[in-house]
């Protein structure tokens, strides 16, 4: 089925390119969840205050129980026994259709840096395996490899919705990128450090 009119995720991003590269895919997606917040946060949503920071590994997105099912990131990896790519495609919903209460810079950085660990760590890797240093447990596999991607949405939503213009967060996922990078090559991830002045000596 098209996918614009039936929300198809099969024929989004996500589908195409897996099967352009051959690969299976597994996707954890929900409308209008966030980084830091939800979209529309400053009024009642049917999601609460939850973002993907809690649900990316849940079995079920809609489990609002005390003790919802989760999903064992580690083990199915390793049973694949295949290397994997992670995508994370985060932040429209953070800065669009929240009538001006949206994160800083720092704020968002320092959340996208301490998620990609959290990430990794859900896969059995410290931080710095993604410099090829560590192998998970029992696998010998490498660590997944991190792409970060902004944008993306209906080319036309913009200027149907001005609040909506998916490409109003991919300044702050870059530098997300640069602070990480940075922070690699100097062995600092898992260390509490300041991304402001990071982010100033970047600039």
């Amino acid at each position: 089925m098209e996918g614009w009119k039936y929300d198809n995720c099969d024929a989004a991003a996500a589908g195409n390119l897996g099967r352009a590269l051959g690969a299976d895919i597994t996707l954890q997606g929900y409308a209008g969840v966030g980084l830091t917040q939800n979209a529309n946060s400053k009024t009642t949503w049917m999601l609460g205050k939850k973002t993907m920071t809690t649900l990316y590994n849940y079995t079920l997105q809609t489990d609002d129980s005390k003790t919802p099912e989760i999903f064992d990131l580690k083990a199915a990896h390793q049973k694949a026994g295949a290397e994997r790519a992670l995508i994370i495609s985060l932040g429209g919903n953070d800065y669009n259709h929240q009538k001006g209460h949206v994160p800083s810079n720092e704020s968002f950085v320092a959340a996208y840096v301490a998620f990609l660990d959290q990430l990794l760590s859900s896969y059995g890797y410290a931080p710095q395996a993604e410099l090829g240093s560590e192998k998970a447990d029992d696998s010998g596999l490498p660590a997944p490899t991190l792409i970060s991607v902004c944008g993306q949405g209906s080319p036309i939503e913009a200027k149907e919705d001005p609040d909506n213009n998916r490409c109003r967060p991919c300044p702050h996922v870059e530098d997300a990128t640069k602070v990480r990078r940075f922070f690699l090559a100097l062995g600092m991830i898992g260390i509490a450090h300041p991304v402001s002045d990071t982010l100033a000596g970047l600039q």
